[in-house]
């Protein structure tokens, strides 16, 4: 059996995305297999035994489920496309590697000072007065807000924080304040979907999203988040993330969150910060989009896979 795409996942919060995946992929003709740990390992032994074929894989679970590794090893070894592939997501997921790349290709990116790992050199870093008070700690491989302090003033702060992932580099950040337009905070989550842009209001403060309308785009001079995000993406070598672009009250666009993947698709009609709706179904289009592309729909098949959606 010959099966479009994929959805690898194993978080319980993802089962509203993976349901709007199958479902827009059925009104496509296009074949949707969700696999979870419960059915990962009946996968593997039909992609081995030749009675499976995964023409595209969405990998949602080898990130925090090694045991997925084969499963996509397997996939892309016969010739299936990975999004994303893991070895690409755990380089691109390197905040300290991620600013280098970032500011060496010209992408504006906040003063920013890089941190040996603790092990190594626990010695206490040099603040310079660009840094500003308070500024932003956070582990160079952390994920989420896992590690990070937005209100660091001392070499005390810094340090505490290293112990905390002391083989990790640190990057101390230059805080960021967004100019307020229309009421709103000017920060902004883009998503970055096999190269297409989708960007949104995103709060700093409360974590709410709100769709970035193309008229609001143009009128509030906005029009440059678009070509920053999409160079952005060129550089990250993803297929899927998410980056973070505020505009700062001096009037310039500054990338700084760099590369978010896993990114976290929890509805908004079930989740307060959750994506808001229209734009899920925007990301699982884009998806599908290059899923459609890279192939033709497989046939109906007489035999049943139990293909269907079922959470766990």
């Amino acid at each position: 059996m010959e099966i479009d795409l994929a959805v690898a996942w194993e978080w319980p919060y993802d089962a509203g995305f993976v349901e709007r995946v199958a479902g827009r992929a059925a009104d496509r003709g296009l074949r949707v297999l969700p696999i979870t740990p419960d059915s990962l390992t009946s996968a593997l032994e039909d992609l081995s035994a030749g009675r499976l074929r995964l023409r595209s894989v969405l990998d949602r679970a080898s990130d925090a489920r090694p045991e997925f590794l084969p499963l996509t090893r397997h996939a892309e070894g016969a010739g299936a496309r990975i999004l994303n592939p893991i070895h690409h997501q755990d380089r691109a997921c390197d905040k300290a590697r991620n600013h280098l790349l970032l500011a060496a290709n010209g992408i504006p990116v906040p003063f920013t000072v890089i941190v040996p790992p603790f092990i190594r050199d626990p010695s206490p870093p040099v603040l310079p007065a660009a840094l500003g008070r308070p500024f932003i700690v956070k582990p160079a491989g952390g994920s989420g807000s896992e590690g990070v302090i937005l209100d660091a003033q001392t070499v005390a702060d810094v340090q505490n924080a290293r112990r905390t992932f002391w083989r990790d580099r640190y990057l101390l950040q230059q805080r960021v304040y967004p100019r307020q337009l229309e009421g709103r905070r000017a920060w902004f989550r883009i998503f970055y979907v096999c190269e297409s842009v989708i960007p949104c209001w995103w709060d700093d403060l409360s974590h709410t999203y709100a769709p970035l309308l193309p008229d609001e785009e143009v009128r509030l001079g906005l029009t440059g988040l678009r070509p920053l995000a999409r160079r952005i993406g060129e550089l990250m070598g993803l297929d899927f993330f998410t980056t973070e672009i505020v505009l700062g009250c001096d009037g310039r666009l500054l990338c700084v969150d760099y590369a978010n993947s896993p990114c976290d698709m929890r509805l908004q009609s079930q989740h307060y910060d959750g994506v808001p709706d229209a734009v899920v179904d925007q990301v699982v289009d884009a998806i599908l989009e290059t899923v459609a592309g890279a192939c033709e729909p497989a046939p109906a098949a007489e035999e049943s896979y139990s293909p269907a959606f079922a959470p766990h």
